[in-house]
């Protein structure tokens, strides 16, 4: 500790060493990580049984909290840099008010991903490390309020294209701020997580499970909460059955999220993905895997279709319009693909163009013309 103070007491036993940051750096090597902020406290805790544990818990000010977190690239545009600070400032006042000196750690705030994580100098001084410290200054004192109170500001790395209701997944009473909502930022080429397979034999899948209802066989009853997460699975098995929670599933199985389709590939990528995020998610969860036709392709969603080719580009159809087109062939019969989205006319009418014409329908009689 170069340029530092310190302090060594004994207390009932324990002893404390207190780091008093005077503008200096410690290297602590059992955190992986320097500090350059606020005063380091170690002690020995739990020392029944003839042995003790040591513990290192840093007091430092809100503001400097924040230069030290390492939740995201400080590349980052600075917008998402702002918007990460005030995030994480909510978090932690909110955190702080309901959980001074908790068990084990005898802290308010853990240091890793059980609450945000802190990596000290390391983030501030490393590199772009500076930009990440203007978002935090120029946030200063920026939380988010509900009702006056900072509210429970919940982030993740990936969601996989949608939150979740927070009584979906904690349980308790719904939360008008934590509805599941989509989230079109999600899906991109540095997202690891976006999108993912993982594959199980039957004796893996039953043996991880434990459920003890022999081979593993199959899945039925799957209940989806509204991003499309299990909620809960009946698991068929060669010697009976059993219901498990998808967190339960994702858990024992290991999986990156319970946001997930069982056999089946329902992955919503590239133009289609494009579309369906520009859409805000309102076409509804997938209930097919995207296929290639005439040229092209689409993928049916809870609402309707998307379509997409390299020259009439996404459009996305429903209801009386898309059944019409179906009749038609679809992008394989004389219309083609489409080449917009419905929109409604002033008498009421829908509207839909196509490479090889025009579907108007009247919902009001349900029929449709073709030119």
């Amino acid at each position: 500790m170069d340029g530092a103070g310190a302090i060594v007491d004994s207390v009932g036993g324990q002893i404390f060493v207190v780091y008093e940051s005077l503008g200096s750096r410690v290297r602590i090597p059992e955190a992986a990580h320097t500090y350059n902020r606020g005063s380091i406290e170690f002690d020995l805790y739990s020392c029944d049984g003839g042995g003790c544990v040591m513990r290192l818990v840093l007091t430092v000010d809100p503001q400097h909290y924040l230069y030290g977190l390492g939740e995201v690239p400080s590349s980052w545009p600075v917008s998402a840099l702002k918007t990460q600070a005030i995030a994480a400032r909510t978090y932690a006042f909110t955190k702080a008010a309901s959980s001074q000196h908790r068990a084990v750690c005898d802290c308010a705030l853990y240091a890793s991903s059980y609450d945000q994580v802190y990596a000290g100098w390391d983030k501030e001084g490393g590199v772009d490390g500076d930009r990440w410290v203007a978002a935090v200054n120029q946030t200063d004192d920026q939380v988010v309020l509900d009702g006056g109170t900072t509210i429970q500001a919940f982030y993740m790395s990936s969601s996989g294209g949608y939150t979740e209701n927070n009584e979906n997944v904690w349980g308790g009473t719904p939360i008008d701020y934590l509805r599941g909502v989509c989230d079109p930022g999600d899906y991109t080429s540095e997202n690891p997580n976006a999108t993912w397979i993982e594959t199980f034999s039957p004796g893996e899948i039953t043996q991880d499970l434990g459920l003890s209802i022999g081979t593993v066989t199959g899945f039925t009853n799957v209940d989806r909460g509204v991003s499309g997460r299990i909620l809960s699975v009946t698991v068929e098995g060669a010697n009976g059955q059993a219901s498990i929670s998808g967190g339960a599933l994702r858990s024992k199985l290991g999986l990156p999220d319970d946001r997930l389709w069982i056999n089946v590939n329902r992955h919503v990528t590239g133009a289609i993905r494009a579309k369906y995020d520009g859409l805000g998610c309102s076409p509804g969860l997938p209930t097919s895997r995207q296929v290639s036709v005439a040229g092209g392709q689409r993928q049916k969603f809870e609402d309707g279709m998307i379509f997409h080719s390299a020259s009439a580009g996404g459009h996305f159809l429903r209801g009386l319009v898309l059944n019409r087109y179906l009749d038609k062939g679809g992008p394989g019969g004389r219309l083609g693909f489409p080449t917009s989205d419905i929109h409604r006319l002033e008498n009421g009418n829908l509207r839909a163009s196509f490479e090889g014409g025009v579907i108007i329908c009247d919902p009001d009689d349900s029929s449709c013309t073709v030119t």
